[in-house]
């Protein structure tokens, strides 16, 4: 799974994103699936595995990731056929847009870019400068109508075994999407530390 991340964290195009991803997925659930296998064969952590279970079945992220990993095996199944499973996009700025990120201007970040006396949805930007390595609006006063995205590979909608259709979460606070990668982060770090809770190390217990 580390891999995984890394190789999502480095990927530069649809097909190296979508292989990372679908790697991912499918190294998740092996793990995930064999924590509670295990953790239920013992009297003593029969309880942490059911409750492992169960988070995994209610969180969103978690639940996301385990309906992709059944997409990807499974594309032959009805529906799937035209369904992408994802894109890269190329890291951008955003201005005058809503927190969709639609219905303003979009810039791609390969180079530096700067606004000069430009107004936007009432607002005046007097004089911004974004630099191509920019992670966040520099000045903190425009943050509301400027903004950075991240580029990578976002995941899309997949479906379940049982037709159920499964959009990809959300960020609460701007409604943006989150990159596979930091799907794969969450879910990882979640793994881990299910994983210490079944089987901590020697002299944890």
């Amino acid at each position: 799974m580390k891999r995984c991340v890394s190789d999502l964290n480095s990927a530069e195009c649809d097909i190296n994103g979508h292989l990372a991803w679908a790697n991912f997925c499918s190294h998740f659930k092996l793990g995930a699936d064999l924590l509670v296998r295990i953790g239920c064969k013992e009297a003593d952590t029969r309880r942490t595995a059911y409750r492992t279970r169960k988070m995994r079945q209610s969180d969103e992220v978690l639940k996301f990731v385990d309906v992709s990993r059944g997409h990807f095996h499974h594309p032959e199944q009805h529906g799937r056929e035209d369904m992408a499973t994802g894109r890269f996009q190329q890291r951008k700025i955003t201005v005058g847009a809503d927190n969709t990120g639609s219905g303003g201007m979009a810039f791609s970040l390969t180079k530096n870019i700067s606004i000069t006396n430009c107004s936007f949805n009432g607002r005046l930007i007097e004089n911004l400068t974004i630099e191509d390595t920019d992670t966040f609006v520099p000045d903190e006063a425009l943050k509301d109508i400027v903004s950075v995205n991240s580029g990578g590979f976002f995941p899309e909608t997949v479906l379940s075994s049982k037709g159920k259709v499964f959009s990809p979460p959300h960020k609460t606070d701007t409604g943006c999407p989150y990159l596979a990668v930091e799907l794969a982060e969450y879910a990882f770090s979640w793994f881990n530390e299910q994983r210490e809770l079944l089987f901590p190390p020697r002299g944890k217990e």
